[in-house]
């Protein structure tokens, strides 16, 4: 089996490349057959349509797509021997000549994609690879007629044609310490002119797909945050979130989510109703285990307690250790965007109240996409996730009674809740274009009415995907009776790595989550349903799934 090697996949305008996997083996025989036994006669038809490299054990297919097709693909590899090697005069060898050599083999295009960029990218990628797996040269056999562009390229010739069926080739060697200038400004220029890709759908956790009155806010000229018509914005927003949190105390500021959690844990170290008290932080993802560093960095005592990644809290089980041992306050993420996990937030905060025990909830991917627990002492948000506006303003709200208890001292003025709690404009500078947007967002489902039917319609589209991921084979990670209305996890087919199911998905117009590491180590994929979401384009993603 050959060593690992890498290749981080890239786009081209509208093509894309990527490393192949042990599922794009039929698609590569299949062109390998059309190009160099129907084309050039290289080798015998024996009619099955397919053609098997005789190294292709050893070798990596580096894959060149649009829209989800295979247009063209070249096969590299650093293994003795190397065909070339036969080519050589005196009885040579390729390995005796380099450090550390790679043969370039059956670069092959698709003829309807011939005088374009295909062949200009896969060598571009054929460069890439290099530099990121540490190769010196570059090796080929160049086909006889084509070795004038060879050589304008900066490959030498080692020796005569040598015929083979209907073709010669002859060996050459491109050393990387020499590419040619003029084979960088020819192919940096085709860089430079590349068309731009249509932009594909998203389907992210964040920034979420934007409505029309957000984009028209977005647009807008920027405010000083000083302006009445920016105050007016502000208070606005305000009110929106206090009702979406029911009757809250909201503390809006400029940040993202980390920021929110951070003034979270600094809510717990310095309220006199939690301070100095042992807390119990439930993790079951990355954003639990992200509380975790939360807690330690504002220096709260706390224990831990750990959740299966892809399901949800086991409520039994927290309950259990609540009565065995009463914590000062529980902080748990609401919705688990690592794995899609929707956590029973609500039935906990209804059975916490025998104990009294304050519930903190991380709802930066929840609020808006599901009802906030009633009981909920304390909660982070944002305005970039299922509110649907534009990343860049976070909140910490609170009960009211835990607001006005809350100390006035000792506070970090970044995040000085207590003091934007009270006050009737922003104590810092807020970003204008993401409160506009924010507004906007709110105003669309801020109604009752509206509000009922945001929610209605997260759940069928979430339903919808877990539906379409299931007929495609992907089974989503957490249970149905556990799983969010809108983020889905699963695990990527076969064994293809992350990033180049996501490269794929994005040569089919459609951009996928799982470009974090915590995603793309498990080899998993998300799809997010935030923002604006047209039944079309659903039905166009689950086509591409299938």
């Amino acid at each position: 089996e050959p060593a690992e090697r890498g290749l981080s996949a890239f786009t081209l305008g509208s093509l894309g490349v990527r490393l192949a996997g042990p599922e794009d083996d039929a698609a590569i025989a299949a062109l390998n057959h059309r190009t160099f036994v129907r084309e050039l006669g290289q080798y015998a038809d024996d009619g099955s349509g397919a053609l098997e490299d005789k190294y292709h054990r050893k070798n990596s297919y580096l894959l060149c797509e649009r829209r989800g097709e295979l247009v063209g693909m070249v096969a590299v590899h650093d293994e003795a021997p190397f065909s070339v090697s036969s080519r050589l005069p005196g009885g040579q060898r390729v390995e005796d000549l380099s450090r550390r050599p790679l043969e370039v083999r059956l670069l092959s295009v698709r003829p309807d994609q011939r005088g374009g960029q295909v062949a200009l990218a896969l060598m571009y990628a054929v460069l890439r690879f290099c530099r990121e797996n540490g190769h010196d040269d570059l090796w080929i056999s160049g086909v006889s007629g084509q070795q004038a562009l060879y050589r304008r390229l900066g490959f030498e010739a080692l020796g005569p044609d040598v015929p083979q069926g209907e073709v010669a080739f002859a060996p050459m060697r491109l050393r990387l310490a020499h590419v040619s200038r003029a084979f960088m400004r020819v192919l940096n220029g085709v860089l430079e002119r590349a068309p731009a890709e249509p932009p594909a759908q998203a389907w992210l956790p964040g920034p979420p797909r934007p409505s029309g009155p957000v984009l028209a806010a977005l647009r807008e000229p920027p405010l000083y945050h000083r302006d009445p018509a920016f105050l007016d914005a502000f208070l606005e927003v305000r009110a929106a979130l206090a009702d979406w949190t029911g009757g809250m105390e909201v503390a809006p500021f400029a940040g993202s989510g980390t920021t929110a959690n951070d003034g979270l844990a600094a809510l717990l170290a310095r309220h006199p109703g939690t301070r100095g008290r042992r807390g119990l932080v439930l993790s079951n993802g990355e954003f639990g285990e992200r509380l975790v560093r939360h807690a330690g960095a504002a220096g709260l005592e706390f224990d831990v307690l750990e959740a299966p990644w892809g399901r949800s809290w086991e409520l039994g089980r927290v309950l259990a250790r609540v009565e065995a041992r009463p914590p000062g306050w529980i902080w748990g993420v609401h919705l688990e965007t690592s794995t899609g996990a929707l956590n029973p937030a609500g039935e906990l905060a209804a059975a916490l109240d025998r104990w009294s025990v304050p519930l903190v909830l991380d709802a930066v991917s929840a609020l808006g996409a599901v009802p906030l627990p009633e009981g909920t002492w304390a909660a982070s948000g944002v305005s970039g996730k299922a509110f649907g506006a534009v990343a860049g303003i976070a909140w910490v709200a609170a009960r009211p009674e835990v607001a006005e208890a809350a100390d006035r001292a000792g506070w970090p003025p970044g995040l000085d809740l207590p003091q934007q709690w009270r006050a009737t404009e922003p104590c810092h500078t807020l970003p204008s274009p993401q409160l506009l947007t924010l507004r906007a967002a709110l105003r669309e489902r801020s109604w009752p009415a509206s509000r009922e039917a945001h929610l209605r319609r997260l759940v069928e589209v979430g339903r919808r995907v877990r539906e379409g991921l299931r007929e495609a084979g992907l089974e989503p990670l957490v249970p149905e009776a556990e799983a969010s209305p809108v983020v889905t996890t699963f695990a990527v087919p076969g064994g293809e790595s992350t990033e180049g199911f996501l490269a794929r998905m994005r040569g089919a117009g459609h951009q996928l989550a799982g470009a974090s590491r915590y995603l793309s180590e498990r080899r998993w994929a998300q799809v997010a349903t935030y923002g604006e979401v047209e039944d079309a384009d659903l039905a166009a993603l689950l086509r591409a799934l299938g």
